[in-house]
Order: C-alpha cells, then sequence, then structure tokens
C-alpha cells in the first residue's frame, strides 16, 4: 500500500517538487482509493446531447464496475438509470438502440423510458407487491451546454459546483449548435492520470509530435488558468493566423462567426476533472475522454465537432478530412507514448521525478489527485 508520506514531496511548490511515486500509476490499491474517492464521486463526462437525436435513443455504458443506461424519454429529458433489472438484477441493455419501452430480456418486466415499472409478468400472486416501488434506479445526471454528466453520489452537489466559472471562459463557443459528426475508440495500455498528465503539458510535443504538430507549436505562448476551488484546468494559446487543427497549412475552415474575445484569438484547452479534455480552436471543437478500466488500462474516445455554420458549407465533406487526420495523427502518437511511460513506470527500479515548468499543470494534477485520496495531507506552503 502506498502510504501518505511517500508522497510528500509531491505537495511541494513545483520547483521543489517530486513527482508522484511510479507505484501510484500502477497499484490496484492507490486506484481502488482513486475509484471510492474521485470516480465514484465527481462529475463524469459521458457524452453529448446530441449523441441521443430522438425519444427511444440509449445508449448503455460500465464505468468502475457500475452498468448504467442513458435513455431519452418521451418528453425530450435525458435520464440516467443503473442497468439492472428491479426483479432479479439481470443487465437489461447490452447495446446503443433505439426503443420505445426497456423490456428484461430474462423475465420481460417492462419498464417506460422514465423508468417506470409497467409490467411484470409473473407478480400476480407476490404479497404487497406495488410496481410504482420498482421503477429503475436513477442515477443523477446534468447537462451543461450539451455535454452530459452523471454522478454515481445521490447526495453530490450539483454540477455547477464542479464547473465554478468556468462558462467565463467557454460560452462564446455556443455549444448548443456546435454538432458531433464523428470520433474514435482506443485501448491504451497505460494509466489515466498519465494519460490526463501527458493531455495537459507541452513538454513532449518537440519529442513525441515530431511528425505532425511539433512545428507548429514550437514559439507558441500559452497562459493557464487553475479553476481551484472548481474542477478544471485550462490553457490558453494564440492562433497567429491559421488554425492548428490540421497538419496542412492553409485552405482550412473560417473562424466561426459567433466567437468573441480570447474564443475567437486562439485555442484553449480545458481538463474537466478527473479526466475528460476538451479541445476548442477558432474552427473545431473535439473533446476526449480518457476512461480507466483499472489501473493499467485506458480506454481513449476522442470525439469531433464542428460549428453548424460549418457543417453547412459547401466544402465541409471535402474539408473536414483533414481535420480528423490531424486528431488522429496526434492521438496515436501519444497512445504510443503513453504505453512506454507506462512500461517503464512498471519497473521495480523506477523513482520519482521532477517537474520542468512546461509541466506545471503535470504537479497541479497530481495534487488535486492526492488532495482527494489523502486530503489531510497538508500542502507545503509556496
Amino acid at each position: 500500500m502506498i502510504s501518505a508520506e511517500s508522497i510528500l514531496d509531491v505537495r511541494r511548490p513545483w520547483p521543489e517538487a517530486a513527482t508522484l511515486p511510479p507505484s501510484c500509476y500502477h497499484s490496484p490499491e492507490f486506484h481502488a482509493l482513486e475509484v471510492e474517492h474521485i470516480f465514484k464521486k465527481k462529475w463524469i463526462l459521458v457524452g453529448r446531447s446530441d449523441e441521443w437525436k430522438e425519444a427511444g435513443a440509449c445508449r448503455s455504458f460500465r464505468l468502475f464496475g457500475i452498468p448504467f443506461l442513458i435513455v431519452r424519454d418521451e418528453s425530450g429529458t435525458l435520464r440516467a438509470f443503473a442497468n439492472s433489472c428491479r426483479h432479479r438484477g439481470a443487465e437489461l441493455i447490452a447495446r446503443d438502440c433505439t426503443l420505445s419501452r426497456i423490456v428484461c430480456p430474462y423475465h420481460s418486466w417492462a419498464y417506460q423510458l422514465d423508468g417506470s415499472l409497467r409490467a411484470a409478468p409473473g407478480m400476480e400472486h407476490t404479497a404487497a407487491f406495488d410496481r410504482s416501488d420498482f421503477g429503475l434506479l436513477p442515477l443523477r445526471l446534468e447537462t451543461w451546454h450539451t455535454f452530459v454528466f452523471v454522478n454515481f453520489d445521490p447526495h453530490c452537489a450539483p454540477l455547477a459546483a464542479q464547473l465554478g466559472n468556468l462558462d467565463e471562459h467557454l460560452a462564446p463557443y455556443d455549444f448548443e449548435n456546435v454538432v458531433t459528426v464523428g470520433g474514435d475508440e482506443y485501448v491504451v495500455k497505460t494509466n489515466w492520470k498519465a494519460f490526463v498528465e501527458n493531455s495537459m503539458e507541452w513538454l513532449h510535443h518537440m519529442t513525441v509530435h515530431k511528425q505532425s504538430i511539433a512545428r507548429k507549436v514550437a514559439t507558441i505562448e500559452r497562459q493557464v488558468v487553475i479553476g481551484a476551488p472548481a474542477d478544471y484546468l485550462l490553457v490558453r494559446s494564440q492562433a497567429r493566423g491559421e488554425s492548428r487543427a490540421m497538419l496542412e497549412s492553409g485552405g482550412g475552415f473560417p473562424v466561426v462567426s459567433v466567437l468573441t474575445g480570447a474564443a475567437r484569438e486562439g485555442s484553449q484547452y480545458v481538463l474537466l476533472y478527473p479526466y475528460a479534455m476538451l479541445g476548442c480552436d477558432v474552427d473545431s471543437i473535439w473533446f476526449k475522454q480518457m476512461i480507466p478500466e483499472g489501473p493499467d488500462t485506458v480506454r481513449l474516445k476522442a470525439t469531433y465537432c464542428f460549428h453548424k455554420e460549418t457543417v453547412a458549407r459547401a466544402d465541409f465533406a471535402e474539408k473536414a478530412p483533414m481535420y480528423y487526420r490531424r486528431f488522429r495523427k496526434v492521438v496515436q502518437e501519444d497512445n504510443a507514448a503513453m504505453e512506454l511511460q507506462f512500461a517503464g513506470l512498471n519497473s521495480p527500479l523506477a523513482r520519482p521525478g521532477r517537474y520542468a515548468e512546461r509541466e506545471i499543470l503535470v504537479h497541479a494534477i497530481d495534487n488535486w489527485v492526492v488532495d482527494h485520496v489523502y486530503p489531510d495531507l497538508a500542502r507545503s506552503p509556496a
């Protein structure tokens, strides 16, 4: 077991701090603490509302050993439920689908899309059986600007408390008029923290991305925002006249007309703790979910979006693939680097390292994790 004392050095100001002990990235015991104190307590991004396009659209999920489903009911409301029949517990939905009601594949109990039980075959002679007591177990679900979040803690604070003042930075993107156009999914042999750290530092760019975006990002000046007490980090940079969402120079889509302020001047990349990253460029938006499937595996979901005015352009089908090539190239480069790093972290000879200035947000991420796993372990004064 990793003791609180073994990670005291990460609590120092970043120029003096040491990185997390390598075992924090592969220890089942440490991961179990993260599941209990982070993943089962925080709001988790699971997708965008336009992924449920019509009444009856249903998607099934399994996070941290918890199966659940999200369905759009007849009134248009998104609802989340435990994916478990209230009769004898069978999984109700095994794949994404569209349905008019939810029927258990084991004994045909049937539920309305609002979760209420409408048919319970075989229960006619069961004493004091009241169907209203056996609706699907609801989970907390909230939507923020079309982004859908769930929380497994029934006593959690509202999503707004976790996001804080993030609207001040991201409101210009007009997410309600942004369209999800596609995505990719990968399984990567690494730890979720390593993936999140990599997403918010730029020291690796000149090495890992030397065949893709390194030249475009080499001279960029960055500003960082640590959202505490809200749960986000933000990196803002200048566009310098062209989008960085493509490998090719020139020929991309114009700046989205509704953008203003910092959103119009460059890119903003946001970590939505614990493991979702939102990338906002002047002409495109993407987000990725670095979903932990144990301490040693990440299921990476990368989703690509454009504003509806861009999707409506006559040249959208011609030019959009240039953006997809960039997204995929960079993601695949990161995936390979993550697996190399994780192999090294698993060595019994691995030891904590130190932070560089371009890894200042790695230090912030590591301390955020420690804040939740060991909340009584105070940070050293700056």
